[in-house]
């Protein structure tokens, strides 16, 4: 009984922390994306402020 009831716990902390993996590594290239979205806009808009 305690053989299965610990099988049973790991599989759902390993299923807890692939969980928690996958998130992170989405969460990673958004992040990334949007740091580099904002330091574009940030550049466009000291371009167009030079410009002006």
């Amino acid at each position: 009984m305690h053989v299965l009831q610990l099988a049973l716990l790991s599989e759902k902390s390993l299923k807890k922390n692939f969980r928690m993996l996958l998130l992170r590594w989405l969460w990673l290239p958004i992040r990334i994306h949007d740091t580099l979205a904002f330091s574009n806009c940030l550049i466009l808009g000291h371009l167009e402020v030079d410009d002006s």
